[in-house]
């Protein structure tokens, strides 16, 4: 999350964009970080439950599903990234921080929202990792 914020800075700043100082931003994204973080916490349960049912059936298929949950958090961050940078790059009158309060006052509709898209990115790159190794005949 830092790093995201980190580069959405220096993209406002590149695009002549004011941003808020060093400090203002980090009271900003601290809370920001906690509520965007969902869809990882969901991701890791259910990987968790998927490696120790593939572990106690059949140990050979652990290392496919390790792949597999590899690809599923790679395109988790990549979707996840989408729309974190969306809102970090918002350059309305109230900026980061009236997307920050948006963001956390409307969590009824931003949290399901981001569970789902990074969820589909977790099953793009899941999907990617299967048929990658069934490509190269490793499954």
């Amino acid at each position: 999350m830092a790093l995201y914020g980190v580069a959405a800075r220096a993209i406002l700043l590149g695009r002549g964009v004011e941003v808020v100082s060093w400090e203002r931003g980090v009271e900003l994204l601290l809370p920001f970080a906690l509520w965007a973080e969902p869809p990882f916490l969901v991701v890791a349960v259910m990987t968790r439950k998927r490696l120790r049912q593939l572990i106690s059936r059949d140990p050979g298929a652990f290392r496919t599903g390790m792949a597999m949950a590899l690809g599923a958090y790679s395109g988790l961050v990549l979707s996840h990234g989408f729309i974190v940078t969306g809102l970090l790059l918002y350059e309305g009158p109230g900026g980061l921080a009236e997307a920050v309060y948006m963001f956390m006052a409307l969590w009824m509709i931003t949290i399901p929202y981001m569970i789902a898209v990074a969820g589909v990115g977790a099953l793009v790159g899941a999907g990617l990792v299967w048929v990658l190794l069934r490509l190269l005949n490793k499954v």
